[in-house]
């Protein structure tokens, strides 16, 4: 089996590498997006990859990338389309950032997929691994109405960052008292979820054939539009019964990642060593997030482990 593994980086080069030399195989290729708002040396890329001996290592198309807008899904689609394109033959495809690392070696990660191709109820199409509900109204209010400043909604000066939510959540009222509703003419139920995923060749290809409806529903003046696009799609399409449902520990994205500990502006909480134990011992396939730069010691730790 083959995994394509797509990866949106914008920093920590040397974790990135050595992610990548510890995970190189002929099991799996890196296709990396690098945000084009940041400055990116060619000697870097270079880098990055000689990192790898038997994995190809290749940089897609840059797109911008601020958070909370369209950036981060058009990112992931042009990266998967780069992968396609590519002709691998890559049997699955796994969403991930520069701060992610495998938890497991690519040999037992490579067995787990083998072993659940088919475990979901179509036994006719391979698993997916999204997670996916129903979104509350205030979720939901993120695709119904245009959103405003979301650049400055994480600003460092909190004054700004309060004008901006305020003006939005009062721009937001004057929309829902207007009958303003992006949504009320797609023949398409919404979804929410994570925006980190891992998804079967076939499904892959659906998604990336729907690039451009995706545009024209989600790429103006939406909020966290990663959180709904892989969602949407997938539950209002022929894939719809082929979701993973997770047992024991794990997560039905296969991702290891604490929101309570996190920074409370959208960042869950980074890894350290004294959660060696709670990362170790996990089911999931792939923890979120880990940064040299706060603890290297437990990222050295989980290389370590999968290297072998």
């Amino acid at each position: 089996m083959k995994h394509a593994f797509l990866i949106i980086a914008h920093n920590n080069w040397n974790q990135l590498c050595q992610l990548i030399k510890a995970v190189d195989s002929e099991k799996c290729d890196f296709f990396i997006h690098v945000n084009s708002k940041i400055d990116f040396k060619k000697d870097t890329a270079d880098k990055v990859k000689m990192s790898a001996q038997k994995s190809k290592v290749i940089f897609s198309e840059r797109v911008p990338i601020t958070w909370g807008d369209f950036g981060i899904c058009e990112a992931s689609l042009v990266m998967l389309r780069a992968a396609i394109s590519s002709g691998g033959g890559d049997d699955y495809y796994h969403l991930l950032t520069g701060s992610d690392l495998l938890l497991k070696n690519i040999d037992d990660f490579d067995s787990f997929f083998e072993k659940n191709l088919y475990c979901n109820k179509d036994k006719n199409k391979k698993t997916n691994y999204i997670k996916v509900g129903l979104p509350n109204k205030k979720l939901a209010s993120r695709i119904y109405y245009y959103n405003f400043f979301i650049s400055f909604w994480r600003n460092p000066n909190s004054i700004i960052r309060k004008i901006a939510t305020l003006s939005n959540s009062i721009l937001g009222c004057i929309q829902k008292n207007l009958g303003i509703n992006r949504w009320r003419k797609v023949e398409m139920r919404l979804y929410h979820g994570s925006s980190w995923w891992s998804v079967s060749d076939e499904f892959a290809e659906y998604l990336l054939g729907k690039f451009e409806w995706i545009k024209v529903q989600f790429a103006m003046m939406t909020f966290a539009a990663d959180e709904f696009v892989p969602q949407t799609v997938i539950m209002n399409s022929p894939f719809k019964n082929s979701i993973y449902v997770p047992t024991d520990d794990m997560d039905a994205s296969l991702r290891l990642i604490d929101w309570k500990r996190g920074n409370g502006y959208g960042s869950p909480h980074i890894w350290r060593m004294e959660d060696k134990c709670k990362v170790t011992d996990s089911n999931n396939l792939i923890g979120r997030k880990f940064d040299e730069v706060v603890d290297k010691d437990i990222v050295d730790y989980i290389l370590n482990k999968i290297s072998k």
